[in-house]
């Protein structure tokens, strides 16, 4: 299945275990990772004994490694762009079948932000899934690292298992986006033919999941995970039901949220090629922005991260959508965005080594990142002049589109 489909109907799948990661980025068995898979690959980060995180450390490295080569395909595809198109699918979907109560509209959300970071940034994504999931359910540093091996070990084995079927259809999905064409009947009926012993692979997996997490819950955690898993439930059946009917020829756009795709639809246009901006000068040291935090601590927004400029267009399009702007409104969003977006990746790029170097739990705080996180505090200044009054105030009002509430308001 393509990328809309398996971000609609789970959110975990995994990267291979250390072995077979290794002999995959070191030329055996060697494929470029597809873009299904890559947006799947979100997997926590392990906790437990010294021996077991280092080892999980371990495949996380050679993990963001195999995916290196999908961070240079997708250059012509633009990520930023591609968001957008998966955000409305994701949105798309969700309304179709009327998703809407809390557990659905938490997966939607988790779908979202995931999405929007790019899938060769696997330590990035992982780092969000791991702490958005610790968060729901408030887990003691026991079922953690309960939790962490499991999916680890669960989530590696499911794609062992599959990706020779996997990776070849999720390779032609990547290239047809890529080449700016829709996807066909033809191209659906025969992914749906392959993908039918995956779904049953995981609907196993995910029982067996939740069979060995469960008896390590509280009554609690066992009420929330019985509201998950009811949620997820709803996008296996659906998915279920509509395999046959993609096998015989019988796919629409909007099964996939994609109706007002620009590629899907035929009406995206290419984009003119803009000259990076230079390196941007290095900021005077000084205390970060919320070092008051305590040591270690890893600040996370909701939906984006200041510090990482492939999520910023997140926040750019919650802005649009909050306030409804109009067009030429938009318009400047997104001109702002681009101008800021390229300062900021113009200093990530010059200082590559040093701020690769910054652990992911710090980099909210570090002063390596300042220059970042403020380049992002002026996109949000700017983009807080955008709306009108009256645009804010009907945005105070409502309605709004409903959302899953912060874990602890349960």
């Amino acid at each position: 299945m393509t990328w809309t489909t398996k971000a609609a109907c789970s959110t975990m799948a995994g990267a291979p275990r250390a072995a077979g990661l290794r002999r995959l980025a070191t030329g055996r068995d060697a494929r470029m990772p597809p873009l299904a898979v890559a947006v799947a690959l979100v997997v926590s980060a392990s906790g437990g004994a010294p021996a077991a995180r280092a080892e999980a450390e371990a495949d996380v490295e050679v993990a963001g490694k195999l995916l290196e080569p999908l961070g240079q395909g997708l250059s012509e595809l633009d990520w930023r762009g591609e968001y957008r198109n998966i955000d409305r699918a994701l949105r798309n979907i969700w309304q179709e079948n009327r998703w809407t109560d809390e557990a659905d509209l938490y997966a939607r959300d988790l779908a979202r932000e995931v999405s929007a970071i790019p899938p060769w940034r696997f330590a990035d994504r992982m780092t969000l899934v791991t702490e958005r999931i610790n968060d729901r359910y408030q887990f003691t540093p026991q079922q953690r690292a309960l939790f962490q091996g499991l999916l680890l070990k669960e989530a590696t084995g499911f794609l062992f298992r599959n990706a020779a079927t996997m990776l070849p259809s999720s390779q032609e999905a990547f290239r047809t986006r890529s080449e700016g064409k829709p996807f066909t009947t033809e191209q659906v009926a025969r992914w749906a033919k392959e993908g039918g012993p995956v779904m049953q692979d995981v609907r196993d997996t995910v029982q067996r999941f939740i069979g060995e997490l469960q008896p390590a819950l509280t009554a609690e955690q066992r009420r929330i995970l019985q509201r998950d898993v009811s949620s997820y439930s709803r996008r296996r059946d659906m998915l279920d039901n509509k395999l046959e009917q993609w096998a015989n020829g019988k796919w629409e756009p909007e099964h996939w949220g994609l109706q007002d795709d620009p590629v899907q639809t035929g009406t995206a246009r290419p984009k003119p090629e803009v000259a990076p901006p230079a390196p941007a000068a290095v900021p005077e040291k000084r205390p970060p922005p919320g070092a008051e935090r305590a040591a270690g601590a890893l600040a996370l927004p909701k939906r984006w991260l200041d510090h990482d400029p492939s999520t910023w267009v997140v926040f750019v399009l919650e802005t649009e959508q909050k306030y409804r702007l109009d067009p030429g409104q938009v318009t400047t969003a997104e001109s702002i965005h681009e101008e800021l977006l390229g300062r900021a990746e113009a200093y990530c790029v010059s200082r590559r080594d040093l701020l690769d170097a910054v652990p992911l739990s710090e980099r909210a705080t570090h002063e390596a990142y300042a220059y970042v996180r403020d380049t992002f505090a002026e996109l949000r200044d700017r983009l807080a002049s955008l709306p009108t009054t009256a645009q804010r105030v009907a945005a105070e009002a409502g309605p709004r589109e409903p959302t899953a509430p912060p874990s602890n308001e349960r």
